[in-house]
């Protein structure tokens, strides 16, 4: 309905606004060392969203604090093939190619309402920055872009970055979507943290299976 919508575009509008407030990300300044983020990393993770000049969506950030030592999330990073333990909803997970040693292709399938999500993305890894930025290669979600950062923490804590641009998914979302864009909004922040909680959770769990 009318209304519906009009709340809708309240509520996103507003989640924009504070998440804004509360952190400032720019590419020149890591706002990982922002006293406010800290406090509220502290209660959970933190999504920021993020607009282009025409103030259309342009991409959706997680952060989340690991109890894990930077070296353990890195290898769970990595370790791509095995996303689909752990990741909610992913059902495969396939590294197709690697290029060489920084360089590999994955294929990726979602178990969602409708036709399956599958697509392919190229992922590069810079090990001295602990990055990795994934650019779509093929199939479904054209154009989409993913990123993941480490930062330490603490002697036995990290910070994980997650950042993530999904376009042209399912096309019956897209033709509900609003002037807000409330539908591409939800699905980029849904993903980001989803994919953050769930890998905190797998690097904390290793430790804790290690543990004499």
């Amino acid at each position: 309905t009318e209304g519906g919508r009009e709340r809708a575009a309240v509520v996103t509008q507003a989640l924009k606004f504070l998440l804004a407030a509360a952190v400032l990300l720019t590419p020149a300044l890591a706002f990982s060392q922002d006293a406010a983020l800290a406090a509220l990393l502290a209660r959970g993770p933190v999504v920021l969203v993020e607009e282009n000049a025409e103030g259309k969506f342009s991409e959706a950030t997680a952060v989340i604090k690991i109890a894990a030592p930077v070296d353990e999330v890195w290898s769970v990073l990595l370790a791509m093939e095995s996303f689909h333990e752990f990741v909610p909803m992913m059902i495969r997970s396939d590294i197709t190619r690697r290029s060489d040693a920084n360089t590999f292709d994955v294929r990726f399938v979602y178990d969602v309402p409708g036709p399956d999500t599958d697509y392919t993305a190229r992922m590069r890894v810079d090990g001295k920055r602990r990055e990795i930025h994934g650019t779509w290669l093929k199939d479904d979600l054209k154009g989409s872009t993913w990123s993941w950062r480490l930062e330490r923490s603490g002697d036995d804590h990290c910070l994980l970055f997650h950042k993530v641009s999904v376009r042209n998914f399912s096309p019956l979302l897209q033709r509900v979507d609003d002037d807000q864009q409330t539908v591409t909004v939800g699905v980029n922040v849904s993903s980001a943290l989803a994919t953050v909680k769930a890998i905190k959770r797998r690097a904390e769990q290793r430790l804790v299976t290690r543990a004499p």
